[in-house]
């Protein structure tokens, strides 16, 4: 039952940096589509935050990085664990443990620990 509350939590919170992505990208747009000197963000920090429109970009522009690359990350360590999972079935192959800690979520870092089939 733990690992099922954990998991959900995990997909929440993938959900929630998916959304998040989708507002940064919106105001990255709207940031280099602006001739004004200064650019009012709120997807940085959740509230109305005056940057100029060079800082502004700047700053989505690392976050949408950070976002983007948390979200690959999590999806190819996916891949990975579906692919041994279907390896694992009438495989009598030596292992090799491998150990990948996902961090992309500071509230669900966790410690994934698998086999990984060599051919």
């Amino acid at each position: 039952r733990s690992d099922l509350i954990t998991e959900l939590t995990c997909e929440i919170r993938d959900i929630d940096c998916k959304i998040k992505l989708s507002k940064v990208d919106k105001e990255l747009h709207d940031a280099y589509a602006t001739k004004k000197s200064f650019v009012e963000v709120q997807a940085l920090h959740d509230y109305p935050v005056l940057f100029s429109a060079k800082n502004a970009r700047i700053s989505l522009e690392r976050e949408h990085n950070k976002l983007v690359g948390k979200s690959t990350a999590y999806e190819v360590i996916d891949d990975i664990l579906e692919w041994c999972v279907t390896q694992m079935v009438g495989s009598t192959q030596a292992c090799v443990q491998v150990f990948f800690i996902c961090k992309n979520m500071p509230s669900c870092s966790f410690l994934v620990a698998f086999s990984l089939f060599v051919f």
